[in-house]
């Protein structure tokens, strides 16, 4: 039976007549698809529009007996209680295979007194330096020109510049010192971003940065540019840039810090040795995320689903 929401509108508030409707029942009912069914067919503009109380109570809802709505409400709470269980479980595998990756990075960063010596970055590295804002030098951004890398597009291990920012020829001239070149490492200096780090990939063409992000040069006769990037990453070096950062309006390192950062240098072929383990590590990671989030979502939509089939009726 379908009748008009049983319920008195207070303060903006609809409370339900308990005599003729379970409240729990009419909060999954309001969640569900054949609410938002109901709206688009009674209410001008849908779910898009300002949802007022004097739009919703004329509503018709299907409205069982409290029997009924008992008996529906502890199947839906049922199957609920258990498609949340296994999402914190796929949740909780997620975070499991992050913490996979954090283990293999400490296995050969974390600091060992007298097992390895370390050097400063400084001392490996042939240029340390950061980019401006083109504001600041007169210049505003352009359709066409070199590509202008800014803190959102350093990710975790990788850069993405699939909808990317340029800037005129002559500000990428004006800064000479911070264009980018293959396998240079990039950092993100400040904000919620702080630490990211990727590799400059071969395909980028020019480039340059601003402010926020810091370019880092190897020396590649003892420093492989991703060995570094795995270095700055990893959890022990994460833990530094942040127990160290300036608590200021916008946390941040300073290229200074950069400069004076510790790292254990080993011989090249070990150095890619490591990078070919933590690579391969965390392909087998990412798969594995990839795999949980899909089928999170395909849980996610089972509730739609399971709601759409207990105001039919069907459950």
């Amino acid at each position: 039976k379908s009748e008009p929401i049983a319920a008195t509108i207070h303060y903006g508030a609809y409370i339900p007549d308990k005599k003729r409707v379970d409240v729990r029942y009419l909060w999954w009912l309001l969640r569900s698809n054949t609410f938002r069914d109901l709206l688009d067919q009674y209410v001008p503009g849908g779910i898009k529009t300002e949802l007022k109380a004097k739009r919703l109570s004329p509503i018709p809802v299907p409205i069982p007996s409290l029997h009924e709505q008992k008996r529906v409400l502890a199947r839906i709470e049922q199957l609920a209680a258990k498609i949340e269980a296994v999402l914190c479980f796929r949740h909780e595998a997620i975070e499991e295979a992050d913490a996979l990756v954090r283990a293999g990075s400490r296995r050969f960063f974390e600091k060992r007194e007298g097992v390895e010596e370390t050097v400063k970055l400084s001392e490996v590295s042939r240029r340390i330096t950061k980019g401006e804002s083109p504001e600041w030098q007169g210049f505003s951004y352009v359709d066409s020109g070199p590509v202008f890398v800014r803190s959102q597009n350093v990710l975790w291990g990788k850069i993405d510049i699939t909808q990317p920012t340029r800037i005129p020829e002559a500000f990428h001239q004006k800064l000479l010192r911070s264009q980018l070149h293959v396998s240079d490492v990039l950092i993100n200096l400040v904000g919620a971003s702080i630490g990211r780090s990727c590799v400059v990939p071969d395909n980028i063409g020019d480039a340059n940065v601003n402010q926020a992000v810091a370019v880092i040069s190897p020396d590649p006769g003892r420093l492989d540019s991703n060995y570094l990037m795995h270095f700055l990453i990893s959890a022990p070096t994460q833990g530094i840039i942040h127990g160290g950062k300036v608590e200021t309006a916008r946390p941040n390192i300073s290229l200074g810090d950069l400069r004076d950062l510790n790292l254990p240098v080993p011989p090249l072929d070990e150095q890619r040795q490591i990078v070919k383990y933590l690579d391969g590590l965390t392909v087998q990671v990412e798969r594995l995320k990839r795999l949980q989030t899909e089928a999170a979502a395909k849980l996610d939509a089972l509730l739609p689903s399971l709601l759409n089939e207990a105001f039919k009726g069907e459950l």
